[in-house]
């Protein structure tokens, strides 16, 4: 949803994440990723993040690919959800990030259980993000979704399925 920095030609359509709790103990999560670059009609896994969620709605971003040794240890935090349509996240990718210093770069990724948030939410969520929040309207970039999806996607309806 925002990415600063980053040219919206380059930015992934599609995306997708499905999260899954990988040990109950440590709150250990996966979130496996499935997209398609620009202009491309074939779907990728681009990446499988590793993420610990043993603090509540203050996690840490372990890593960018389980495959990789490069630990990041990024805080990612839950700023606002509903539990039931979306969930909007902050994390700081400044390198070598050290949590008593300010974060330089961010990210801020809005989370929808479906591929098109209502715009009950989205207005709300895009005010907050501008007002309080303080970034640039100019740099959200929203990611586009087209059919058939890269996940089998399902509603009560069957709305979306591929």
């Amino acid at each position: 949803f925002y990415e600063a920095g980053l040219d919206p030609a380059d930015a992934y359509t599609d995306f997708i994440q499905l999260f899954q709790l990988e040990n109950d103990v440590t709150k250990h999560l996966l979130a496996f990723a499935r997209a398609r670059a620009a202009n491309q009609p074939n779907c990728l896994s681009p990446t499988t993040w590793s993420i610990y969620a043993n603090n509540g709605a203050k996690m840490i971003f372990e890593n960018q690919d389980v495959t990789s040794a490069t630990i990041l240890n990024q805080p990612l935090y839950v700023l606002k959800t509903d539990y039931d349509h979306y969930a909007l996240t902050y994390k700081c990718v400044t390198p070598n990030y050290n949590l008593d210093q300010p974060c330089q770069q961010r990210t801020l990724n809005l989370y929808s259980r479906k591929p098109f948030l209502e715009s009950k939410y989205l207005v709300q969520l895009e005010s907050y993000i501008i007002n309080v929040l303080c970034f640039n309207s100019n740099d959200i970039i929203r990611t586009p979704f087209r059919r058939p999806f890269c996940y089998p996607i399902h509603s009560k309806k069957n709305r979306y399925s591929t």
